[in-house]
């Protein structure tokens, strides 16, 4: 399995989630929020099948409730 980590700034303190989409299968998988509010923010997301292609979003939500969402990401898991 492969590990991934991410990180990203935003310009008001907000919480931390990603949504990791495996492209091949269309599954999705949410990481917990971390609620603490911060404008630096990184997360873990752990056991990713190999020379696979993901998806990756980041949302944070400030104090004003209103999600902040990232572009999409992708990549590539290394083959084992």
């Amino acid at each position: 399995m492969s590990t991934l980590a991410v990180s990203w700034v935003t310009s008001t303190p907000a919480s931390s989630q990603v949504i990791v989409t495996n492209t091949v299968t269309g599954i999705s998988v949410m990481t917990a929020v971390d609620p603490t509010l911060r404008t630096m923010h990184y997360m873990v997301i752990e056991n990713l099948s190999g020379n696979t292609r993901y998806k990756l979003q980041a949302i944070s939500v400030p104090s004003n409730g209103v999600p902040l969402v990232s572009g999409e990401i992708f990549w590539t898991t290394d083959a084992f």
